[in-house]
C-alpha cells in the first residue's frame, strides 16, 4: 500500500518533499529500532538466568518468545558462546 500511495504522491506533490518525508520516516524508524533493541538487550541481561532451572521469561527461549527475537540473539546479548 505504501508504494501505491508514494507513486500517487509523486504525481501530485513536489517529489523533493515526498522523498524528504520518506527519508525522515526511515531515520525515525531506525532510531526507534536502535532504542528498542538496546532496551531488550538490557532486559535480557537483567532477567535471563543462565542456569538450566530458569523457566518462563527468565529462560533464553521464554525471553526470546516474549521479545520477538530468536534464542541465539538472546544468547549473544547475554554473552553465552555458541
Amino acid at each position: 500500500m505504501s508504494a501505491l500511495t508514494t507513486a500517487y504522491r509523486l504525481l501530485v506533490e513536489d517529489p523533493k518533499d515526498v522523498v524528504h518525508e520518506l527519508r525522515h520516516g526511515l531515520v525515525s524508524a531506525r532510531a526507534a529500532e536502535e532504542r528498542a533493541l538496546a532496551g531488550l538487550r538490557q532486559a535480557a541481561i537483567t532477567l535471563v538466568r543462565v542456569d538450566r532451572s530458569a523457566r518462563g521469561i527468565e529462560s533464553q527461549a521464554g525471553f526470546a518468545e516474549h521479545a520477538g527475537v530468536d534464542r541465539m540473539t538472546v544468547r549473544d546479548w547475554i554473552d553465552i558462546p555458541r
